[in-house]
């Protein structure tokens, strides 16, 4: 009876207990669905809840999660594996976690709000004290995975598909010394992502070690989240160590190989574009007591990289490569480069023309080194295959002043400017040394100047360039120049020298030496500050620069071949003709040799402190004083020991035209030259024949003194007519020519005027010139 009564009950019990078992998921599925729906939530569906309290196991296939009628979650199934007997010991301990098939989206609305799943609510509450450290409770994983994850972001800014093949977390724990890991296998729109971590989170000396793969992901759905819109892939190879040594600090050793392909981005009117931008090296940190400490070493290379501006429609720089060789950096800015390469650089390159572009075939720095970010100091650099175009624009600036002044119009932003920081004006000034600059393998410079109706363009051909001890941090050191090279194919240039510029006291001496530069070529500069056109001709220019004291002497030397010119505007022309004193013509004739050259000396002084100077009266000073003294000079040496006078003798149109010689005072009524006189003709037949363009004006002339000579010889009663005076004053006339075309000298330079009688005239010749 007894047994039958407990058989009865137990078996009600196992019934009762078998019933729950049996209801207790549909109703764990039915109180879920309640309670999300209850507090707001959305609207749950579960297909089918597995539970088995005696394995500690839990599983849900089928779940969805909609609101406002569309699904924002989906999870294929879910199943978590807890060791029970563990909870005895106040232990969570899940053996295993899975999710299989979640997908759900991150939106962001249009009131800028994320929302996942639901929407995130903006944190507005004011920042909560410090609170005690919380202990941890005694958590355990042995294993969890995440299988087949897709995750949608949808943004005004981004958009994209995140798929996780599989994301795997193994041995974790809040209180075992335990190596955990994790391995996630994923792909952001389709471009492979793999990271492997291992670590050991509670160990006293934790550490951290893994690797990070991406391959070719894509920038644009993620950039603009940055405020950027950026174009382009990324690549990334990377394995890492962190730990953290006896000492405490946190020391981490990472190794990468970083690349971006296809990049493409703007700022403001600034495009920017490259094909592929690469890093490989390393990168070893310390977080210390003291802050931060690194070294970030490896290679760099960039490659067709461009940066233009879209609203001038102007190229600013590119290059078809970029490399950088075994490079360091510190956290102080403590920098070395073994070596630096650019390859075919352009810069400055118009849409519309080609004036003005900047090119160099290659550029070479070698030991490069930057110290505490204020001292660049720079072995060697080297420059091959150079071409420049200087333009100079109708109003009289550079071109590149223009397009400067252009881009900082349009970069200018009020805002970004009062972000600036204050300068520092204690930060030590940045300074640079360069042993050595060069430009080999030949280049040009391309000058064109659009001032005149026909622009000039001439091209300065680059053979030798050097430039030695370039060194701002030791202003008292002077640098080195060395230069050769050509104006268009003929005409040679050298310059050659020495310069502190970085002191408080500018020191300079410069040598150079111009050689047959054609004067039609500098005509342009001639007519415009001269008035004078030169058609034909050629010049040797010599000269030296020196700067000492801020006293500025440069002498030069000039040698001028068959020099033709004329006059083509009397205003201009005029200041310097008024400053000769003698005619230009006249001048320059006086300085040609028989083989029509001319030397001149032509020394300029000023000084550095005199800013309002103009440098055009400086010239002009200059030229008209030398062509004034060398041609006066040379005359009166010329007929030393006569010492002739010069004087105007005529003037047309408010300019000198001609000049007077001491005239042949003949003996009253006598047609024959005394020696002395012959001698000073000669002197003047000399003259003429060292200086072929001279031309020469011989006026004989007679006066009363004459008539009452040959009156006195012939008796009181004789009379003397005019005629006579006058045939006395041909004789007299004629006698100088004679003897000067008997020297050699052409009769086509000796011009006779019509033989005058004039009371007050002298008994003589008159010449000028």
């Amino acid at each position: 009876m007894i047994v039958r009564l407990i058989k009865g009950r137990l078996g009600k019990v196992i019934v009762v207990i078998t019933m729950l078992l049996l209801l207790l998921p549909e109703a764990l599925r039915f109180a879920v669905v309640k309670i999300i729906a209850a507090e707001g939530l959305g609207e749950a569906t579960i297909e089918n809840v597995d539970l088995n309290l005696f394995t500690g196991t839990v599983a849900v296939d089928g779940f969805s999660l909609a609101r406002e009628q569309q699904e924002k979650v989906n999870v294929a199934r879910v199943s978590l594996n807890i060791a029970l007997l563990r909870l005895l010991f106040s232990e969570i301990h899940l053996q295993q976690l899975e999710l299989d098939g979640l997908a759900l989206s991150v939106i962001k609305t249009e009131q800028g709000e994320w929302e996942v799943v639901l929407p995130l609510a903006a944190n507005d509450q004011p920042e909560a004290e410090p609170e005690e450290p919380v202990t941890l409770p005694l958590l355990g994983l042995d294993q969890a995975k995440l299988n087949n994850v897709t995750v949608k972001l949808v943004s005004k800014e981004a958009n994209g598909l995140l798929e996780i093949k599989q994301l795997a977390l193994e041995n974790l724990s809040t209180w075992q010394n335990l190596k955990s890991t994790l391995v996630l296998d994923a792909a952001w729109n389709d471009a492979p992502i793999r990271i492997d971590i291992s670590a050991t989170p509670i160990d006293p000396q934790p550490t951290l070690k893994g690797s990070i793969k991406l391959d070719k992901v894509g920038l644009q759905q993620l950039a603009p989240l940055a405020g950027q819109a950026v174009l382009g892939n990324i690549s990334l190879s990377s394995d890492f160590n962190a730990y953290k040594n006896k000492a405490g600090d946190i020391v981490a050793e990472i190794s990468a190989d970083l690349s971006l392909e296809q990049m493409n981005t703007a700022y403001k009117q600034l495009g920017v574009a490259s094909q592929k931008l690469a890093w490989q090296g390393s990168v070893d940190l310390a977080m210390v007591d003291d802050g931060i400490e690194y070294t970030v070493q490896g290679d760099a290379e960039s490659s067709g990289l461009s940066i233009r501006d879209d609203k001038e429609k102007i190229a600013l720089i590119s290059w078809e490569r970029f490399a950088i060789k075994q490079f360091s950096v510190d956290e102080l800015l403590n920098t070395s480069v073994e070596e630096l390469q650019l390859e075919n650089v352009t810069a400055i390159n118009d849409d519309e023309s080609d004036e003005g572009k900047f090119y160099i075939g290659q550029v070479g720095l070698k030991e490069i080194s930057l110290k505490q970010g204020n001292h660049l100091m720079v072995s060697l650099l080297q420059i091959s295959d150079i071409q420049y175009q200087v333009v100079v624009t109708p109003s009289g600036e550079l071109r590149i002043q223009t397009l400067v002044s252009t881009l900082e119009e349009g970069l200018e932003d009020t805002q970004d400017a009062a972000q600036m920081p204050d300068d520092n004006s204690s930060a030590e000034p940045f300074v640079f040394t360069i042993k050595k600059s060069e430009i080999v393998d030949g280049g040009k410079i391309v000058f064109t100047d659009h001032r005149f109706a026909v622009p000039v363009r001439e091209v300065i051909n680059i053979k030798k360039f050097s430039v030695l001890d370039h060194d701002s941090a030791n202003p008292e050191v002077p640098f080195k120049l060395d230069f050769e090279g050509s104006l268009g194919e003929f005409s040679t240039l050298l310059l050659t020298g020495e310069a502190t510029i970085y002191s408080e006291e500018i020191a300079l001496d410069f040598k150079g030496e111009f050689d047959a530069i054609p004067l039609p070529v500098v005509s342009p500069y001639t007519e415009a500050y001269l008035g004078y056109h030169l058609t034909r001709g050629q010049y040797d220019h010599t000269f030296e620069l020196t700067i000492d004291h801020k006293d500025i002497l440069l002498d030069n030397q000039l040698f001028l071949r068959q020099l033709k010119l004329k006059p083509v505007d009397p205003d201009k022309a005029q200041p310097m003709d008024k400053q000769l004193d003698v005619p230009l013509g006249f001048a320059l004739n006086m300085l040609r040799d028989s083989n029509d050259n001319i030397e001149l000396d032509v020394p300029i002084k000023g000084r550095m402190d005199q800013p309002d100077i103009n440098i055009d009266d400086v010239v002009n000073d200059a030229l008209a004083k030398a062509l004034r003294t060398g041609a006066t000079s040379y005359l009166t040496l010329a007929l030393q020991p006569y010492g002739a006078v010069l004087m105007a003798a005529d003037y047309v149109g408010g300019q000198l035209s001609t000049i007077k010689l001491d005239p042949i005072d003949y003996a009253d009524g006598a047609g024959e030259m005394t020696q002395e006189q012959q001698a000073y003709v000669d002197k003047i037949g000399n003259l003429m024949l060292e200086r072929p363009k001279l031309k020469l004006t011989i006026c004989g002339t007679a006066g009363d003194s004459d008539r009452e000579a040959l009156q006195t010889r012939g008796g009181e009663e004789s009379t003397i007519p005019e005629s006579a005076l006058i045939a006395l004053a041909d004789i007299r006339g004629k006698q100088v020519k004679r003897r000067m075309t008997e020297q050699g000298i052409k009769s086509r330079r000796l011009f006779l005027c019509q033989p005058a009688y004039q009371a007050e005239a002298i008994s003589g010749v008159t010449l000028t010139m």
